[in-house]
């Protein structure tokens, strides 16, 4: 899969605006929602599991759950789009999910209040890592990570320039997905490995790194566009 087009299309009017290397810890409180247990390969959210689960045992799902806001639900023959409540969220987070051959292939969950640590911590390091410079009235970094042996993505808008950090929030996570997707209008960059938090030097070669963190508030402007 190459290409997702309906999810794409909703994440253009939905998006809002120490350096180390961390294992997997059993001990690490699950993160609400998902699932990456061994009967989720590519790791499952609210029940639904991507490349298992049919379209209309997710609509069900969604439809019978008190987590989702019935008033924002749309469903098309491409997919889902919904707005999902966590328990333990002061925001809510959107739901987008692509279907293929009356299937669930891929789906997202943006504007979660988790860290890049939390999933760090219970999937383990990431293989890849796409990240690139984002200019606007105030430049910044804007990254994405990938975990192959999940087939898992996880973005980052907005970031300082120490880095990719631990502590950065506010992510989208992609289930189910290929490396290389292109999800507009953020430009990721191209693959490289990943070499822990931080490197931001090594990541970025070339670059002019401010020596005084820059990151803008999404609250005060809309996403930069390359």
């Amino acid at each position: 899969m190459k290409k997702i087009p309906f999810l794409c299309l909703i994440f253009l009017v939905s998006c809002q605006l120490m350096p180390s290397r961390i294992t997997a810890n059993p001990f690490v409180p699950q993160l609400d929602g998902f699932d990456f247990g061994q009967s989720c390969p590519h790791g499952c959210w609210l029940g639904i599991n991507p490349g298992v689960t049919t379209a209309d045992e997710a609509k069900a799902i969604l439809q019978t759950s008190n987590q989702i806001d019935k008033t924002q639900y749309l469903i098309s023959d491409e997919g889902i789009y919904a707005v999902w409540k966590p328990e333990n969220f002061k925001t809510t987070c959107e739901i987008r999910i692509q279907f293929e051959n009356g299937l669930v292939q891929s789906l997202i969950v943006s504007n979660m209040e988790y860290t890049i640590n939390d999933f760090v911590r219970v999937l383990g390091e990431p293989d890849l890592i796409r990240i690139k410079v984002q200019r606007a009235i105030v430049d910044s970094v804007a990254y994405s990570i990938y975990f192959s042996s999940k087939r898992v993505m996880i973005g980052v808008l907005f970031s300082g320039w120490t880095g990719p950090d631990p502590s950065d929030t506010n992510l989208m996570v992609w289930l189910n997905v290929e490396p290389d997707l292109s999800t507009p209008p953020v430009d990721w960059g191209d693959s490289q490995p990943w070499l822990g938090y931080g490197h931001i030097k090594d990541y970025l070669p070339g670059v002019v790194i401010p020596t005084q963190d820059a990151t803008p508030n999404p609250s005060q402007g809309e996403i930069p566009i390359p």
